[in-house]
Parts: structure tokens; C-alpha cells; sequence
């Protein structure tokens, strides 16, 4: 995934806000996933809504280093993709 993708959540995939992060379920093997970043519930919540450079600088915008968050995101969102929560879309 590159800052020009766009990008959604599998279908089946259901997630909430929790103090730690946020909880993710996949209905399509009853897997439960905790995941300890409010950044990455950000990013499933903000699939579909624009290009990953747009959602990054709007998830990013509180972090000093822009260049920085941007990594971190693509980071974030190559985990959330392994662990087959969201994919990219074509192009």
C-alpha cells in the first residue's frame, strides 16, 4: 500500500473504540483481535473516505513529524492488511 491507495475493510469485519485501542471482529472465522492503538481504529474508520495520504493527514494531524506519521500509518495499515482487515483497493 502507497500514500496514492485507497483502501476498505473486509467485509464481515465489525470494530469499536475501547480505552486501550479498540477490538476488531472478523465474523468469518470468529477471530477476535485487540489492537492497542486508537490510530489504527482511526484507519478503519476512516476506510473508503479518500486516498491514504488524505487519511493519514487527518489521523496524523496532532503528530509533530508529518513525514513520520505518514510512515507510521503505512506501517499501521500493512499490519491491518497481514492480518486481512483491510485491502487495496484498485486504482
Amino acid at each position: 500500500m502507497n500514500l496514492d491507495s485507497r483502501y476498505a475493510v473486509q467485509a464481515g469485519i465489525r470494530f469499536r473504540y475501547e480505552d486501550f485501542g479498540g477490538i476488531v471482529y472478523r465474523r468469518s472465522d470468529d477471530r477476535l483481535y485487540i489492537l492497542n492503538s486508537h490510530l489504527a481504529v482511526d484507519l478503519l474508520y476512516g476506510a473508503g473516505t479518500g486516498k491514504v495520504r488524505d487519511i493519514a493527514a487527518k489521523a496524523g494531524a496532532d503528530l509533530p513529524n508529518q513525514q513520520a506519521a505518514g510512515e507510521h500509518i503505512l506501517k499501521l495499515l500493512g499490519y491491518l492488511e497481514e492480518l486481512g482487515l483491510v485491502y487495496e483497493l484498485e486504482h
